[in-house]
């Protein structure tokens, strides 16, 4: 072997041995942020958010937040209070479910309330963001858009571009006349005047979600092409 493949092997050694040191320190530095992470844990084996009620009659989920900060309890109780007439409901269309997501430090709950009134069906979201940098401690809108550096009007432009992209796909497959324009008509018949208007702002994988329910029962019949999923809106 050559003196230039000596050097060649030598650099591409270090390389791999480079490499290897940064996989060592980031698994490390994940392992010290678990642990450091898992003494905020009321419960230690049991994930931050976990079922603490269920009903299988009508598929009930209620969730704890497993923090021990005085937000979380308060959160929980108010999640307690607020699932009640859900979770104890004989009517199967009736329930109290959530979702759940870790993002980095941010752990997020959104909490799903379905309800039949006057045979259509109604969801209603409520969304917790709480920092595990800041001992449990649950963000406020401002603290959580400050941390994407975007605003409630850019927040609004982005749902609005989500609701004409709908809008023009119902024109386009006739499921509404074209007569009814996109802000006097479209937008009038789902109460939408502010697209800010009751918010739920939620982190998931790393992005900015937020949940914005509104009237799918009009005159065109289009509670049918609406899911729950229309209810959320992915932002950055």
């Amino acid at each position: 072997m050559n003196k230039f493949d000596l050097e060649l092997n030598k650099k591409r050694i270090i390389i791999l041995l480079s490499m290897l040191g940064v996989i060592i320190l980031l698994i490390l530095l994940e392992h010290f942020l678990s642990n450091r992470y898992e003494r905020l844990k009321i419960d230690k084996d049991k994930y931050f958010i976990y079922t603490n009620t269920k009903n299988t009659e009508n598929n009930s989920l209620v969730p704890k937040v497993n923090l021990n900060s005085s937000d979380a309890s308060i959160v929980n109780n108010e999640i307690t209070s607020e699932s009640l007439e859900y979770v104890t409901s004989d009517n199967k269309k009736k329930n109290v479910t959530y979702r759940y997501n870790r993002s980095g430090s941010l752990i997020s709950l959104v909490m799903i309330y379905r309800d039949i009134i006057d045979n259509k069906v109604n969801y209603n979201y409520k969304t917790y963001v709480f920092d595990l940098n800041k001992d449990g401690k649950l963000l406020s809108n401002d603290e959580i858009l400050n941390k994407f550096n975007i605003t409630y009007a850019e927040i609004n432009d982005v749902m609005r571009t989500k609701m004409k992209n709908k809008y023009n796909s119902e024109v386009t497959r006739k499921i509404i006349s074209k007569d009814c324009d996109f802000t006097t008509c479209f937008l009038n018949l789902r109460n939408i005047y502010n697209f800010i208007d009751d918010i739920n702002i939620y982190v998931e994988n790393n992005r900015l979600v937020v949940y914005r329910t509104y009237n799918v029962y009009t005159d065109y019949h289009e509670e049918k092409y609406y899911s729950r999923k229309d209810f959320k809106f992915v932002i950055k």
